[in-house]
């Protein structure tokens, strides 16, 4: 990859020097991984670091039983993995493509020398972690005293975290399966959510996902 074409996909690569650019530009490829197909799998030593340029990833855990657990998206601008290099572990989750997704490929030896020289890089990384938890805690809280139609709300305006993904387009192709699965609610729940949503003129509903009028009435709906 060229240092232009890395700029144009990566808004973390504005926090870099030119001379920076430069250096790891070479160490980033891309890659389009089909529906349904894994991009990693649970205990996989994957040495690299990977961001959604287009589409949407569904990052989780499928247990021998079959049980998903810590199920959530990864959509347009949103890089992942950097954990598993940083601590050179194997990875503790599946990542699998909800819908067809361009995903860029950071070496993991280019990661590291970013990590290693680059200020602003490192700046990107503690705004990104800071971010997650923050998510996280949200998602907790949520979970535990939220209603079906408030969790998907939130869900949805959760894909439009302006720091971990920066490009969600306006329309989101998405299964409501998955959807679903991504706010913690069955498939029949997620139909019904979004149809109020929908009748709240929050959202509204295209033949293959969702497209979003509102983010910020999402974000404090149920408030």
């Amino acid at each position: 990859m060229t240092p232009d074409e890395l700029a144009d996909i990566a808004v973390w690569a504005g926090e870099l020097t030119q001379e920076e650019l430069a250096h790891v530009a070479p160490g980033v490829r891309m890659k389009t991984f089909e529906r349904g197909q894994h991009v990693a799998h649970f205990s996989d030593r994957v040495d690299a670091w990977h961001g959604v340029i287009g589409g949407v990833l569904r990052i989780g855990h499928v247990s021998d039983t079959g049980q998903v657990a810590g199920v959530s998206a990864i959509l347009g601008g949103g890089w992942f993995g950097e954990g598993s290099i940083i601590k050179d572990e194997a990875r503790r989750y599946d990542v699998a493509a909800v819908t067809d997704a361009d995903v860029a490929i950071m070496r993991g030896d280019t990661f590291r020398w970013l990590f290693a020289n680059s200020v602003g890089f490192n700046r990107f990384l503690v705004q990104l972690l800071n971010e997650r938890l923050g998510q996280f805690i949200a998602i907790v809280s949520r979970d535990r005293t939220s209603s079906a139609v408030v969790r998907l709300a939130h869900t949805i305006a959760a894909m439009y975290n302006p720091v971990l993904f920066p490009r969600t387009p306006d329309e989101i192709e998405m299964p409501q399966e998955d959807l679903g699965l991504f706010a913690g609610i069955s498939r029949q729940i997620t139909n019904k959510s979004l149809h109020k949503l929908a009748d709240d003129g929050l959202i509204k509903l295209m033949p293959s996902g969702l497209k979003v009028l509102d983010v910020e009435g999402l974000k404090d709906y149920g408030g």
